[in-house]
């Protein structure tokens, strides 16, 4: 929950200066804690207009997770570089180089992304990053004993 006190405020409880930005949602929060074998996780944070270069992150966000330690899976809506899609008939990067900044300084088992719905597993700063389908395509089963993990068709 560390990124998330980062995020809510600064470790020290002040509130990080921002740039003005309307939320879409008012934020809030939701933990449940019982016995299970599988987790499923689900972050959000707060909306931009769609028109807002900013609205994928911001750069105090991206330097926010460099800091952290000891993380072993990194999970973002982005890609890291290079992300290969085809774009209007041309082949493109569509991957963000921020998030290979995050991956080089923190350095996960695993980085997981869904933002471009295509299966896509490689490595990006020497850590495992995988592109997810759409769960109604396909899903990733991680071991996290070992790091192994198992990409499986719906």
């Amino acid at each position: 929950m560390r990124a998330l006190v980062e995020r809510q405020g600064g470790s020290n409880g002040a509130e990080p200066k921002r740039t003005a930005v309307r939320p879409l949602v008012r934020p809030r929060r939701h933990f449940v804690e019982k016995e299970t074998e599988q987790m499923h996780v689900c972050l959000g944070g707060v909306g931009m207009a769609r028109d807002d270069k900013r609205r994928h992150f911001l750069r105090v966000e991206v330097e926010a997770c460099k800091r952290l330690r000891g993380v072993d899976l990194f999970v973002s809506h982005e890609a890291a570089r290079p992300f290969l899609l085809e774009v209007r008939g041309r082949r493109q990067d569509v991957g963000k180089t921020p998030i290979n900044e995050v991956l080089a300084a923190i350095r996960p088992r695993m980085h997981l992304s869904g933002h471009h719905h295509v299966y896509n597993d490689d490595l990006r700063q020497g850590v495992r990053s995988i592109g997810l389908d759409p769960v109604g395509r396909s899903y990733v089963v991680i071991d996290t004993a070992s790091w192994q993990y198992e990409h499986l068709e719906t």
